[in-house]
């Protein structure tokens, strides 16, 4: 009779932990996700079989001896960038307590900026044209979420938060739209631009909507400009992006106000303002031949209807769009910050043949455990919180365990089955 032995197992998939977690200084960035990840898993009987077939006519169950299961770990990390930006609410700037990597003992913390803008939102849901507003930016709402995932693009670094303009923008916004009375957009005060320079509230938001619709696009990892229309971006993609040259075509439309022309207006003019608009329709969206521009900037043909200084900037953007992702992608490596290993015992498997001649294992629940002596600091804390919680750390082996032993009961293997019922 062959001796016992061990049995290889497939390695299981790689499980995500948690995101935003403090990094150790050695691991050169701040914040990183977590992910398990398991190596040389084995599954090896303890002793040699000695249970027999019964059967009762509709199947048939043979008990395997107990079972020691094995396996390396590794507690991996990557660059896991803390967004700065409520990419899901108003767009603001978080707080500090929102944004600094999780050591497991955070306190959740809600900017003022987003109370006002809820405020807003259900005024301007009381109006036709308000609703018609917010139902365009909710068809987005998803993709502009992921304009300002930190770990998707590099939008909020390169344009939002850069130089502070956006915060002193907001700041200015909040104020004027709490007090009443102050033009939203005064043409008397300038902000920082991402290059540094100083500009009018309007030229910066002209800016950064141009920004917004170059920088959506490279969200699709497989749009490329030199190669469109060949490789072009998702239709959710695309159309967000059009979106955004739809509302500043309207705003240019109705009040005359654009990166050239300031039309200051307080809170309530601009409420009536969007009131008083004829609404949505084809005359009034941004032509469609012109949005070729933005979708293919390097081609020398696409420019009729732009200034040169447009044209620049969408170059401009889509270079750096481009740049950033391609820097994402080279940083996504993992870099082990825990190792060690793992056991667990396993009584009670059995090999079950229904009447049709398939055959699964019966294979119980076992506790997996890791060995964790050597895990410190924040990431620690959190690994171990979110294993001890998710309850899918045996389940995770257990299913790749079970079809080894399949295969190897199909196999006949000796060291399982005395007498193997096949």
């Amino acid at each position: 009779m062959t001796a016992p032995g061990p049995l290889s197992v497939p390695t299981p998939p790689t499980m995500p932990l948690a995101r935003t977690v403090e990094m150790p200084a050695h691991i050169g960035y701040p914040s990183g996700a977590l992910s398990l990840r398991f190596t040389e898993v084995t599954v090896e009987p303890t002793r040699e079989p000695d249970a027999v077939a019964v059967s009762d006519g509709d199947r048939t169950v043979v008990g395997l001896p107990p079972l020691l299961v094995r396996a390396r770990y590794a507690i991996d990390a990557t660059p896991d960038r803390v967004a700065t930006v409520d990419g899901g609410g108003d767009l603001s700037l978080l707080p500090e307590s929102a944004t600094a990597p999780r050591s497991g003992a955070e306190t959740e913390a809600h900017p003022e900026w987003l109370d006002n803008a809820r405020d807003q939102r259900m005024r301007l849901a009381q109006t036709e044209n308000g609703c018609s507003l917010l139902n365009v930016y909710d068809q987005h709402t998803d993709v502009f979420a992921e304009l300002f995932d930190p770990n998707l693009g590099t939008f909020s670094d390169d344009i939002w938060t850069k130089h502070g303009g956006t915060a002193a923008m907001a700041a200015d916004t909040h104020n004027a739209v709490t007090n009443g009375q102050d033009a939203i957009n005064d043409p008397a005060k300038s902000y920082q631009l991402h290059t540094g320079d100083m500009a009018s509230y309007n030229v910066n938001a002209f800016t950064r909507q141009v920004a917004a619709a170059s920088y959506t696009l490279y969200l699709d990892p497989d749009y490329d400009p030199y190669d469109y229309p060949d490789r072009q971006p998702q239709p959710k993609y695309q159309e967000a992006s059009q979106a955004t040259w739809d509302f500043a075509n309207a705003v240019k439309d109705n009040g005359n106000d654009d990166k050239d022309a300031t039309n200051p207006m307080t809170r309530d003019e601009v409420y009536q303002a969007v009131i008083d608009h004829p609404g949505p329709s084809t005359a009034s969206a941004f032509p469609r031949e012109r949005f070729a521009a933005v979708l293919s900037p390097f081609a020398d043909d696409v420019w009729a209807g732009w200034d040169d200084d447009e044209r620049d900037l969408i170059r401009e953007f889509h270079r750096q769009a481009r740049a950033g992702r391609e820097a994402l992608r080279a940083a996504t490596a993992p870099t082990p910050l825990f190792e060690g290993a793992g056991s667990g015992g396993v009584t009670g498997a059995a090999v079950v043949i229904d009447a049709a001649g398939a055959v699964h294992v019966e294979f119980p629940d076992f506790d997996l455990a890791l060995d964790d002596s050597g895990w410190t600091g924040a990431a620690a804390d959190i690994a171990r919180d979110r294993l001890n919680a998710a309850g899918f750390l045996a389940g995770l082996v257990r299913d790749a365990v079970a079809e080894r032993l399949r295969g190897a009961v199909l196999a006949g293997e000796p060291s399982l089955l005395t007498d193997p019922p096949l």
